[in-house]
């Protein structure tokens, strides 16, 4: 497992920014090694990188759904960075979504690509 890219935080911008970053990289994954755009920030509610003096940020539910199915597609390691044991209920099912994680877990090791990123927005397969 090897990083892609700079640190995440639970910012819906920061999510964006990342699958962007990860766009060129879908031919580096493999059975021996995975690319790893930082851990998922579902759940997360912390402060802008970490300075204390910042306000808190977190992902609303939508975005952190659209933020577990894009790690899975994008065959990276699904490291939770919340803290499960206070975490409510929406949060533990969109992490323990069985079928997105068969997705994540594909033997093939393949990451989506993006197809088409025009005025209508990002499509990937």
């Amino acid at each position: 497992m090897w990083r892609t890219t700079a640190d995440i935080y639970p910012t819906y911008h920061r999510v964006i920014a990342i699958m962007d970053d990860m766009a060129t990289l879908s031919s580096t994954p493999r059975a021996s090694g995975h690319n790893d755009p930082d851990m998922l920030e579902v759940g997360v509610n912390g402060t802008l990188l970490n300075v204390p003096f910042f306000p808190a940020t977190s992902l609303t539910p939508k975005e952190a759904q659209l933020h577990f199915v894009m790690w899975a597609m994008l065959a990276a390691p699904l490291i939770i960075g919340a803290d499960l044991r206070s975490a409510p209920e929406w949060v533990v099912d969109i992490l323990g979504h069985e079928e997105v994680i068969e997705i994540d877990q594909d033997p093939l090791f393949q990451q989506a690509t993006m197809i088409r990123d025009d005025f209508r927005g990002r499509h990937w397969r």
